[in-house]
C-alpha cells in the first residue's frame, strides 16, 4: 500500500514511509472509503461493463467483481484457466449459412 499511496501522491515511497503513522492510517482509510486513481478507473469500467451485460442478458443481479481487473499477485490460477477454457469453447469455427438452414 505504501508504493500505491506514493505513486498516487506523486512522491517517493520513502516520503510516505517517513510520514507519521496517523497520516498513513488516515490515507488508507480514505482510500478504502473513496477509491482514487487506477482502482477508481477500474471500478468505473467494471460498472459500465456490468450495465452493458445486464441489458444483453436481462439479469438483475450481476457480480461486479467479475469485471474488475485483478492484479497478477491476487489472481487465482484456477479462475484464469477456467476463463481461457471458456474462451476456447466460444471460439469454435463458425458455420456457413448453408449449414444452418434446415434440410
Amino acid at each position: 500500500m505504501t508504493c500505491r499511496i506514493a505513486a498516487l501522491l506523486h512522491c517517493l515511497p520513502s516520503a510516505v514511509a517517513a510520514m507519521p503513522a496517523t497520516d498513513y492510517d488516515l490515507l488508507c482509510q480514505y482510500f478504502a472509503a473513496e477509491p482514487w486513481g487506477p482502482w477508481r478507473d477500474n471500478l468505473h469500467a467494471a460498472i459500465i461493463a456490468r450495465e452493458v451485460r445486464r441489458t444483453l442478458t436481462r439479469q438483475h443481479r450481476i457480480d461486479l467483481q467479475q469485471f474488475m481487473v485483478v492484479p497478477p499477485e491476487q489472481r487465482d490460477r484456477g479462475s484464469v484457466q477456467q476463463f481461457v477454457a471458456a474462451l476456447k469453447a466460444m471460439a469454435g469455427p463458425r458455420k456457413h449459412v448453408s449449414e444452418l438452414a434446415p434440410r
